[in-house]
């Protein structure tokens, strides 16, 4: 790491985002400080939630950012396009601005398009490739590939992320993979203040006796989770097993479906939006984490308690996150059907060895996927990008 002396300019890094996410208010905090110590001052700029993501109690607050005007354009089935009213005159001054790469933010073009026509360093921060992409070489894709190529640097998720820039035909040099993370420091500090009480009175309202053997899904309900093959699994699952128990916690535009599948299934539980030492309290109680669809930053959750992750291979499409699990050790994948998915479970569950082998890789990926890494790698990769001449300056 290039760390400045005092004795030389500060440099400035602004960062765009449509929204701030509630995950990332510790990251910021934490970056900012690191780049801070690195002689680099960070501006945060954010609008309002994509009207999508509205149900999902996104609101928080990060006292030192700035905030824009975001217009959402509406574009059929629930999809919008965004236009964002960007602070010119101070991104003007940035040494780097780096942007969020996602198609539907309209007011990246014009943007991306000055920047480079004036010289000064720009930066992606993305999958790199869309979570819910069907193909590879959809229109959508070969838009996002096109665009890949414009910036002076990226930050990707994952390592899936860096794979996809790579095959589009961006540099690896100027790829940093950030091993996205969210500060997990809290959540074990919940997991050690949960109560013998909280647990009782989880296992009273969840129907939970000793012998109970927990099925856990944590997350938003949307279509893309599948939770139709969740619940038609979890009924071949109880069936081979009678203390098989399946706990569900997440709000969404599917907690309808959720809701109604239940009434029939005494043995499943829909506890809602939880959070803090509530939530871990849960997480105390389950064997396993059910997730068949897309499947994101609930890693990061599972490698803190050890649970093992059953999800899908298949078509199924996933967030850059599903890059961290190992599968057949810390992640399980099985096609995307009711039979194969218990089949996996049942398995799982039954062979003490191999759960035994996931649950301690599982508390070793924690250590290595954590907010304090994620920090440090982006700190270094926009050091990285600093350091580069600016495109005024290259000769080739």
């Amino acid at each position: 790491m290039n760390h400045q002396n005092n004795q030389s300019p500060r440099k400035k890094v602004s960062i765009v985002n449509v929204q701030l996410s509630p995950f990332r208010v510790a990251f910021f905090n934490q970056l900012r400080a690191e780049l801070d110590l690195r002689g680099i001052d960070l501006e945060y700029f954010h609008g309002d939630i994509w009207p999508a993501e509205r149900d999902r109690n996104y609101e928080c607050h990060l006292d030192w950012a700035s905030q824009i005007t975001n217009r959402f354009i509406p574009i059929g089935k629930g999809r919008y396009a965004c236009w964002q009213q960007l602070p010119h005159k101070l991104l003007a001054d940035s040494d780097l601005v780096v942007i969020t790469q996602e198609n539907m933010i309209l007011s990246n073009y014009p943007f991306i398009l000055k920047r480079r026509l004036s010289a000064k360093r720009l930066a992606f921060w993305g999958h790199g490739i869309s979570p819910r992409t069907r193909s590879a070489d959809s229109p959508g894709e070969r838009w996002r590939r096109i665009w890949a190529k414009k910036a002076d640097w990226w930050f990707g998720y994952t390592q899936k992320s860096v794979n996809a820039l790579k095959l589009a035909g961006f540099p690896e040099q100027r790829i940093t993979n950030t091993n996205n993370a969210i500060d997990n420091t809290v959540f074990l500090q919940d997991l050690q203040k949960v109560t013998p009480v909280q647990l009782v009175d989880i296992r009273q309202h969840c129907h939970l006796d000793d012998k109970a053997v927990v099925g856990l899904y944590c997350g938003a309900l949307y279509v893309d989770k599948r939770l139709d093959l969740l619940v038609e699994a979890a009924d071949l699952i109880h069936a081979k097993n009678p203390h098989f128990r399946l706990v569900v916690i997440g709000s969404g535009s599917e907690s309808g479906f959720i809701e109604e599948a239940f009434r029939t299934r005494p043995w499943a539980t829909a506890v809602g939006a939880k959070s803090g030492v509530e939530k871990a309290a849960y997480f105390k109680l389950a064997q396993v984490i059910l997730n068949p669809g897309l499947i994101g930053l609930i890693v990061l959750d599972a490698f803190c308690t050890g649970l093992p992750i059953v999800t899908t291979g298949g078509d199924t499409h996933h967030s850059p996150e599903v890059a961290m699990l190992e599968e057949g050790v810390t992640g399980f994948f099985p096609e995307p059907t009711a039979s194969a998915y218990a089949q996996t479970v049942i398995d799982l569950l039954a062979d003490k060895q191999q759960y035994k082998r996931s649950h301690e890789a599982m508390l070793a990926a924690g250590n290595q996927y954590t907010m304090e890494n994620m920090v440090l790698q982006f700190a270094n990769g926009v050091e990285a990008c600093l350091d580069r001449p600016t495109k005024k300056n290259i000769i080739d």
